[in-house]
């Protein structure tokens, strides 16, 4: 039974890895279940065991980035003493893993170009996969939304203590800086190195430690 579970799982990688290359070469609309069974040297009913419809594969690839992303933040976070310590070390590994794993960057740009048409019916469905007990936050909730659920992923109740407008203005300085941090390491990574992702880190911390102290500060 082991080993069938286990050549499933390897099959269903195998199409992802397929259907993840196939959209980047051939674009999300002009590739076809057939390609990506032929890709991935599957048969028609092996693919449709795994993925129902194209759009599973979407969903398939965000649970992916985020599960990968989770793991590795949670490893990285706990190895600091202070949230200022374990923000920077966060920050200079996600750097490093973007630089150096080509699989993760080809996960991110296609779901990027995939998001990128706003289709809101598959946002939703993102969502509700990786919060199956929440309801999709409205437009002026939705940073709140993500403020709490960090507070309460990373055990953070002093965020709550913090002036409202200060812990918002911090989240969004801090998440700009990375969402652009990463989008740069993966255009110019040939001319990147760690040194260069420690000393950007280095830099954005200092203004970031001194403009949010309190933040920071707080247990």
């Amino acid at each position: 039974m082991k080993r069938t579970q286990e050549d499933a799982e390897k099959t269903r990688k195998a199409i992802l890895d397929a259907g993840l290359k196939l959209f980047m070469e051939k674009g999300y609309n002009y590739t076809s279940m057939q390609d990506i069974a032929k890709e991935a040297n599957v048969t028609r009913g092996a693919i449709y065991w795994h993925f129902k419809k194209k759009e599973d594969f979407v969903i398939a690839v965000a649970d992916s980035i985020y599960q990968e992303t989770s793991e590795k933040v949670n490893k990285f976070f706990s190895q600091g003493t202070t949230l200022t310590e374990k923000i920077s070390i966060t920050l200079r590994n996600l750097g490093y893993w973007y630089l150096e794993d080509e699989q993760i960057c080809l996960k991110r740009n296609v779901l990027s170009s995939l998001l990128i048409t706003k289709n809101q019916t598959l946002i939703d469905r993102i969502f509700h996969n990786i919060y199956p007990d929440e309801d999709f936050p409205s437009d002026q909730d939705f940073i709140p939304f993500i403020i709490r659920k960090m507070g309460e992923h990373f055990n953070l109740p002093g965020l709550s203590k913090c002036n409202h407008q200060e812990v918002q203005e911090g989240f969004l300085l801090l998440t700009s800086f990375l969402e652009g941090f990463i989008s740069i390491i993966m255009r110019a990574k040939v001319i990147l190195t760690r040194s260069t992702i420690d000393n950007v880190v280095n830099r954005f911390m200092e203004g970031f430690s001194h403009s949010f102290r309190h933040i920071l500060e707080e247990k």
